[in-house]
């Protein structure tokens, strides 16, 4: 038990509970991503129903519901012995935050999910900076960054003399 939280696996029932928790998420990172409440319970069932993703749901001494995280084993060639855990959402409610618990949760996650030595992998958005600077803050470093282009039409694409073919 880290910072006085416990970690437990989340239920069907737990769907609808969590789906407030993932818009707080959506809005914390300025996510493009907006289906609404519904839509966000429907796929957290199904993550919590799956093989794919597991829920861990984090709770504080008073059983109150602080945080969840989304994770999944997978594996990636570039990993010591090919597994490593990817984290595909993690968030503290809004009213326990500044205390701790994000520390303290991820901590009990790797400590109860993980294998020492075992590669954690994340995606962070460039429009949540204090996303970014949290994780940096426990020990993530960056490893590679994905670039986006919306495809112009062929016609407003000009030649440059100054650009690095690559």
């Amino acid at each position: 038990m880290a910072d006085g939280l416990t970690i437990r696996r989340a239920g069907l029932d737990d769907a609808s509970t969590l789906a407030k928790l993932n818009q707080q998420l959506l809005d914390d990172e300025n996510s493009r991503f907006q289906p609404g409440i519904g839509a966000l319970a429907t796929r957290l069932a199904g993550w919590i129903s799956g093989q794919e993703w597991s829920v861990d749901m984090f709770d504080n001494a008073q059983g109150e519901l602080v945080g969840y995280l989304v994770h999944g084993r997978r594996f990636n060639q570039a990993a010591p012995g090919g597994d490593e855990m990817y984290i595909r959402q993690f968030v503290i409610d809004r009213a326990h935050r500044r205390n701790g618990h994000g520390r303290g949760a991820i901590a009990l996650f790797l400590e109860t999910r993980c294998v020492p030595g075992m590669r954690v992998m994340l995606d962070v958005l460039e429009t949540n900076p204090a996303g970014q600077a949290f994780w940096s803050e426990i020990g993530f470093a960056p490893y590679a960054t994905i670039m986006e282009l919306t495809a112009p039409r062929a016609s407003d694409i000009a030649p440059s003399d100054t650009s690095s073919d690559q």
